[in-house]
């Protein structure tokens, strides 16, 4: 038995806090070279691998910190380069059946028992949040965010108060706020005096909330699997805020009209920003 492979059947041992070797816990019948590793793009019916990779590190960080120091490189192989780095990991080289295995361990004890093959869920128009890259998907919440400034400064007449809060906007941001100064929108929020932006001491961080906000009342209603993916897309921190905010009374989700009209604004800036 080589030295790996002791640390492998150590690492089984803690995962399930039995005896037994690495092949105890393979399916029945099926031998290491029968395991293959499958890699490429995630799209719906996307692989294990692929799942595994847009887990925001921070979900992943409370389980690394339970395994031994000794064995956290072999847990490290079942995560990306990033996500490794991110947690300070160093990666152990294993062979692709074997980061296959460890990939589907490490799902199973990150998911609820409840979640859903994500091949299994209901097609849904937010589909591409989850295939966006997370700078992107950041600013377009951001841009989500500004449709609420928007409807707080339609009531302003005087023009220096937008400049002053445009003035921290990037070109897209004040192009879209313009755009949302002239367009219907749905007020989700009770109305807030103009002063309540541009006093705060981080307008930029509020309106980041306020579009994390407005994004929660779209998800709410959303199949309990797919929120578990969007929610592990994000980090820990703005995935628990979004999950307060689903379970709270005051993100009843939104119905009919209002809701296809939301709906309709951020699927057009998941277009735009393609």
């Amino acid at each position: 038995m080589t030295a790996q492979t002791l640390m492998l059947n150590a690492l089984i041992k803690q995962v399930y806090k039995g005896t037994g070797s690495l092949k105890n816990f393979l399916p029945e019948g099926v031998v290491l070279a029968d395991f293959p590793l499958q890699t490429g793009k995630v799209s719906r019916g996307g692989d294990l691998a692929g799942w595994i990779s847009t887990i925001h590190y921070s979900w992943i960080e409370p389980l690394i910190a339970k395994f031994d120091k000794a064995l956290r490189p072999y847990v490290a192989a079942a995560l990306t380069e990033d996500q490794s780095t991110a947690l300070q990991l160093r990666r152990a080289f294993l062979e692709a059946p074997l980061v296959r295995f460890f990939q589907k361990e490490l799902f199973a004890h990150l998911s609820a028992p409840d979640v859903l093959p994500f091949s299994q869920i209901p097609p849904s128009p937010l589909d591409a949040l989850l295939f966006m890259p997370k700078a992107r998907l950041m600013h377009l919440i951001d841009l989500v965010g500004i449709q609420d400034v928007a409807l707080d400064f339609k009531k302003v007449i005087a023009k220096e108060q937008q400049a002053l809060l445009t003035a921290l906007f990037t070109p897209l941001q004040k192009q879209y706020f313009d755009y949302c100064m002239k367009e219907s929108l749905i007020p989700l929020q009770e109305s807030k005096p103009a002063i309540f932006w541009l006093e705060h001491k981080n307008p930029k961080s509020l309106i980041h909330s306020a579009g994390l906000w407005r994004l929660s009342r779209l998800i709410a209603r959303e199949e309990k699997s797919w929120q578990w993916y969007f929610l592990h897309y994000l980090d820990r921190g703005r995935g628990l805020q979004i999950e307060k905010w689903i379970e709270e009374d005051k993100a009843i989700p939104l119905e009919g009209k209002a809701r296809d009209k939301v709906l309709e604004q951020v699927v057009r800036l998941i277009e735009a920003l393609k």
